[in-house]
């Protein structure tokens, strides 16, 4: 547990969570596809959202 909330949230953008989560809201909220090197955050958030994969 995370005594200050501050923190956790540190650690949630270095992570790259926050971002992950808000592609996958909006190609949902949107309908499009995610063009992507590395759709593997991306889809343990939403395994529907449609994924373009880049080399």
């Amino acid at each position: 547990m995370v005594d200050d909330p501050r923190e956790e949230l540190r650690r949630r953008l270095d992570s790259g969570e926050v971002s992950a989560a808000h592609v996958a809201f909006s190609a949902r909220a949107r309908g499009w596809p995610v063009v992507t090197s590395a759709p593997a955050p991306l889809l343990a958030l939403d395994a529907a959202i449609e994924i373009e994969r880049l080399p």
